[in-house]
């Protein structure tokens, strides 16, 4: 699988991502309610969205000078995230790229080893008309993953370059879904 960071129309090429990181957190609104008694409930308003740091460090600047902070942009990310199941069927999230070279991959579990097993319904997938991944069985396993790139509308809440004087360049990016 090639993994491509892109942001709207800007794309950081390998050389500026030698060394790269991408951090997801969920965000929910929720809270936990105390009674009298000291017993707890959960409220919660919304979840299922992400926020995202990514660091990276390469020979050319990231070209993060063309971003516009605070604005909406379509972060197509390069770090996979895993949709699990113990059935051979896997749901994915709607937020994923589909895009070339950045096809969902799915496994069967075996043991404590990760076997890459066929997505049967691939082209249904990267199409848009389902989210259930149907994999193929393996013999032994004891579930299935799908690993998928998240791709999503985000608000960038910080972009930041660093040059040094050994021809090395670090850049991050914050952003959260909205």
């Amino acid at each position: 699988m090639i993994t491509t960071l892109a942001i709207d129309s800007l794309l950081i090429p390998t050389e500026a991502g030698l060394t790269f990181d991408q951090t997801y957190a969920q965000l929910r609104a929720e809270k936990l309610n105390r009674t009298a008694d000291g017993s707890a409930s959960l409220r919660r308003l919304w979840d299922n969205k992400l926020a995202t740091t990514i660091t990276g460090k390469g020979w050319i600047p990231s070209g993060f000078e063309a971003l516009d902070t605070g604005a909406t942009v379509t972060l197509k990310c390069a770090m996979p995230r895993h949709a699990a199941s113990a059935s051979t069927t896997v749901t994915l999230p709607a937020a994923r790229r589909s895009d070339t070279d950045h096809e969902p991959v799915g496994y069967a579990v075996v043991g404590d080893h990760l076997v890459e097993t066929p997505i049967t319904n691939l082209a249904a997938i990267l199409a848009g008309s389902t989210d259930d991944a149907t994999l193929t069985a393996v013999t032994g396993a004891t579930g299935y993953r799908v690993s998928y790139l998240p791709q999503f509308s985000a608000l960038i809440l910080s972009a930041t370059s660093k040059g040094s004087n050994d021809a090395t360049f670090e850049w991050s990016l914050e952003a959260e879904q909205v």
